[in-house]
């Protein structure tokens, strides 16, 4: 059978574009592991399901990226539940929910860092996200004359609204609200900013740190089962096929091969959900190329270190948590760590009182190329350990309840996803710019989707890639 489009790996972006593209055309979905997701998705490890990352989903009605997808997907996801606040941030004694209503977030903040300039700076925030999510089409197609009079036509109006949160640092910026902004609340920011934008706040733009604030200002939601049962959704009237771990792309004549280790496959077009770092598979000239330039021209090192835990907890907790110390990580770059404990009455998540807790933080790959197998062991343990105390001191667990844990690193990471680094390209002002990757390769025919193309990470930057990799390719939505 010759597809219409065959698309590589099922992370946000591929489930997405699979999707979609599935209700008019004949498209096959190829993924490397078994289960859907990547990074994102869901796995089983003692029988409990375990989300891949500590991670959040949000942003599900018609008038967000994600949920306009969905809907034109024609998907109904089940087992959802809203959740509010979206994050508990625990930093020593202070404690600040981030609700979705502004004055109950105002309340908790002005507990733990008070400040009398909040209120105007957060409805700042909230003008900046009306604004930018107002604005509907958010094309980024460089490849041509006509893409980027497209592109031009479409993003000029939002950088004209934007232009001054665009073009500012983010310091710089939060001057004119906090001239004498208080450490411990920088402190907070940075790890705020860090979830989205994987950088701190003097590194990006004040439109980047406003979104990064923004989001849990929205509708966001616990999935019962995890995050895997949104790719299951997603991907259940589209042809799949798992444990297929492709090793080349190539061409005959006009259609794309796309071979793994057991099968070989033709398609008019292709769509690759690897990262633009790990696409060097494809051993077309043309897309090689084109690869190793975004390579030199991004320096991606960001990965993240995933502890999950089997714990019997008791009482009622919230569904995610930010724990924030003083000091990093031992082999990280964050003084934070990232918690997601799901429902008490999720079946799969929860088994036989023991919940399936998944708690992250931020590394560089780099900390992790060992020279023996002995050091990579040691420094898991350190690293380990200190999540772990972390983890039982912010929530008051006692460490008794524990029943069993692991340490992932980047290196597991690339063992099951065939990636180190997580979390795309940093949004930082370095990297915005001319030559940040779209979906377009050098190769027609071929294209990327994902966190490290247009428009960033998360699942509202992937959304907004997706829809953008629509419009390329000519498919209405």
């Amino acid at each position: 059978m010759i597809y219409d489009y065959i698309v590589v790996g099922s992370g946000v972006g591929g489930s997405l574009s699979a999707s979609l593209l599935s209700k008019k055309n004949r498209v096959l979905l190829l993924e490397g592991t078994h289960y859907f997701g990547g990074c994102s998705g869901t796995f089983v490890k003692d029988k409990i399901s375990f989300n891949a990352g500590a991670t959040t989903f949000n942003g599900l009605k018609p008038d967000m990226p994600v949920g306009e997808l969905i809907e034109k997907a024609g998907i109904n996801l089940e087992n959802i539940e809203e959740i509010n606040p979206t994050i508990t941030v625990i930093d020593g004694e202070k404690i600040i929910r981030r609700y979705k209503e502004l004055d109950k977030f105002l309340q908790q903040l002005n507990c733990g860092y008070p400040h009398k300039n909040h209120r105007k700076f957060y409805e700042k925030v909230l003008e900046v996200n009306k604004i930018f999510y107002s604005h509907k089409q958010k094309s980024f197609d460089l490849s041509s004359i006509t893409g980027v009079a497209k592109t031009i036509r479409s993003l000029t109006p939002l950088g004209l609204k934007l232009k001054k949160e665009f073009l500012a640092n983010s310091l710089d910026y939060l001057k004119e609200y906090y001239p004498d902004i208080d450490e411990d609340y920088l402190n907070y920011l940075d790890n705020q900013a860090r979830i989205v934008a994987q950088a701190k706040v003097k590194d990006i733009s004040f439109l980047t740190l406003a979104l990064a604030l923004g989001y849990t200002f929205y509708d966001n939601y616990n999935v019962k089962g995890g995050i895997g049962e949104v790719f299951n959704t997603l991907l259940e009237n589209v042809e799949t096929v798992k444990n297929e771990k492709v090793i080349d792309v190539s061409k005959e004549k006009d259609l794309f091969v796309v071979k793994s280790k057991k099968n070989s496959y033709k398609s008019k077009k292709v769509i690759l959900n690897s990262t633009v770092f790990n696409s060097d598979y494809v051993s077309l000239d043309k897309a090689k190329d084109y690869y190793q330039k975004k390579k030199e021209a991004f320096k991606i090192s960001q990965g993240a270190c995933v502890v999950y835990l089997g714990i019997r907890l008791e009482g009622d907790y919230n569904h995610h948590y930010q724990i924030l110390e003083k000091q990093n990580f031992s082999n990280c770059i964050s003084n934070s760590i990232f918690v997601s404990i799901p429902s008490k009455n999720d079946k799969k998540m929860v088994v036989d009182g023991v919940y399936g807790v998944t708690i992250s933080t931020h590394t560089d790959i780099n900390f992790w190329n060992c020279e023996t197998q002995e050091e990579y062991e040691k420094k898991k343990d350190v690293l380990e350990k200190e999540i772990i105390d972390s983890f039982c001191k912010g929530l008051e667990v006692k460490k008794d309840k524990i029943e069993f844990s692991y340490l992932g690193t980047p290196r597991t990471f690339e063992r099951f996803t065939s990636r180190q680094s997580v979390g795309g390209i940093g949004i930082t002002m370095k990297n915005t710019k001319i030559d940040y990757p779209s979906s377009v390769t050098y190769e027609k025919g071929l294209y990327n989707i994902g966190d490290t193309v247009f428009a960033g990470q998360g699942w509202p930057g992937v959304a907004i890639g997706v829809k953008n990799l629509m419009g390329i390719l000519g498919e209405e939505l």
